[in-house]
């Protein structure tokens, strides 16, 4: 199953089965979609143990998409600064991009 995207905790969400009815992607707002009850590994430690457990997995529906991609790094980078002029400004470059994608934005 190829889902798109690489930023577990913004795009991509691991979560207990059943435990959320509905999610929405950390980087654009947009509902997420979700595969409920899947078998295998939420992290990469326990992929390399060979370990797996049942789980939902929530996904972006905009991850394969390019101005998507720059949403999340920006958010990525916005994350790890420690500077408040830089943050601000990823905040503009970030609303920018929602204006122009997303519809009510």
């Amino acid at each position: 199953m190829n889902i798109g995207g690489k930023w577990e905790g913004i795009n991509i969400l691991h979560t207990d089965p059943g435990a959320e009815e509905s999610l929405s992607c950390k980087a654009c707002g947009m509902e997420m979609e979700v595969h409920r009850s899947v078998i295998g590994a939420t992290q990469r430690f326990e992929a390399m143990a060979k370990k797996s457990h049942e789980h939902d997995l929530w996904f972006c529906v905009n991850n394969r998409l390019d101005w998507h991609a720059l949403l999340v790094n920006l958010s990525v980078e916005q994350s790890v600064t420690s500077s408040p002029s830089l943050k601000a400004l990823f905040q503009r470059d970030i609303d920018a991009i929602k204006a122009e994608h997303i519809a009510g934005e």
